[in-house]
C-alpha cells in the first residue's frame, strides 16, 4: 500500500492516449524520442556560448527542476501502460508508490489486461518505456529553446531515458521480462555463465552488466558535469 492515483482518474487521464498504444505507433515513440533526446544534446552540449558561474540557490532550484520533471516522465510511464491497458480492456486499475520483493516504485494496475491476447499484453508491457522515451525526447528539444535551463532539461531527459531502458531489459519482475514472456514465451533469467539455460539467457546477462557499466560511467561523468561551474546554463 502507499500514494495512488484512483482508477477512474487513471482512466479518464489515460484513455486519450490508448490510441497511441498499438505495435507500430509504440516502436515510432521510441525511435523518435531517442532521436530527438539525441538531436536536443547534441544542440545543447554543442553550444559555443560561455556557461556563467551561478550561486548556490540557482544551482539548487534547476536540480529540483530537473527533479520535478524526471518526475513527471515516471508519471508518463505509467500512463502508457495504463492507456495500453485502456486499449486492450477497456479499463485500468490504480496507479500507486508501494514496495515490492526488493524494490520500490510506481505501479500501475494493469490485471484487467491479464485476458487479452499475448500480443496485446505486450503491448501493454511495452507501452510504459515507449511513452517515457517519448516524453523524454520532447524535454530534450524543449531545452533547446528553454537556454537557461537547458542542462537541467536535458540531464531529466538522459536519466529518463535511462530509467526505461532500465525497465526494458528483461530481467526477472521487469516489464520487459513480461513483454519478452508474452511475445514470445521466454522465461529469461539473466546469466553470465553458469547456469545459463540457454543464449537468451547469456543475452540478457551481458546486456544487463554491460548497462549497469555504462550507467555506473554516466553517474561519475555526471557528477563531474555538475561540478563544474554554471553546469546548468549554457
Amino acid at each position: 500500500k502507499g500514494p495512488r492515483i484512483p482508477s477512474r482518474l487513471v482512466k479518464s487521464i489515460a484513455g486519450p492516449w490508448a490510441p497511441l498504444t498499438t505495435g507500430r505507433t509504440l516502436t515510432f515513440l521510441a525511435a523518435s524520442g531517442c532521436a530527438s533526446a539525441l538531436f536536443g544534446a547534441m544542440e545543447i552540449l554543442g553550444a559555443h556560448e560561455p556557461r556563467p558561474a551561478q550561486g548556490v540557490g540557482a544551482a539548487f532550484g534547476q536540480l529540483l527542476l530537473t527533479a520535478f520533471v524526471l518526475a513527471v516522465s515516471v508519471l508518463f510511464h505509467e500512463i502508457g501502460h495504463a492507456a495500453a491497458c485502456i486499449r486492450v480492456s477497456g479499463t485500468v486499475g490504480a496507479i500507486r508508490c508501494s514496495k515490492r520483493p526488493r524494490s520500490f516504485g510506481v505501479y500501475t494496475d494493469i490485471s484487467s489486461a491479464g485476458r487479452a491476447s499475448n500480443a496485446a499484453k505486450s503491448a501493454v508491457y511495452a507501452a510504459g518505456s515507449a511513452f517515457q522515451i517519448a516524453f523524454s525526447g520532447i524535454v530534450a528539444l524543449a531545452g533547446t529553446v528553454l537556454i537557461g535551463v537547458s542542462h537541467a532539461l536535458l540531464l531529466a531527459s538522459i536519466v529518463g531515458i535511462v530509467i526505461a531502458i532500465w525497465c526494458a531489459i528483461p530481467r526477472p519482475g521487469s516489464d520487459g521480462h513480461a513483454f519478452v514472456l508474452a511475445a514470445f514465451g521466454m522465461d529469461i533469467s539473466p546469466k553470465l555463465f553458469a547456469g545459463a539455460n540457454g543464449p537468451a539467457d547469456l543475452v540478457a546477462g551481458w546486456a544487463l552488466w554491460i548497462f549497469r557499466a555504462v550507467a555506473l560511467l554516466g553517474v561519475v561523468m555526471g557528477a563531474f558535469f555538475l561540478a563544474t561551474p554554471g553546469a546548468f546554463t549554457r
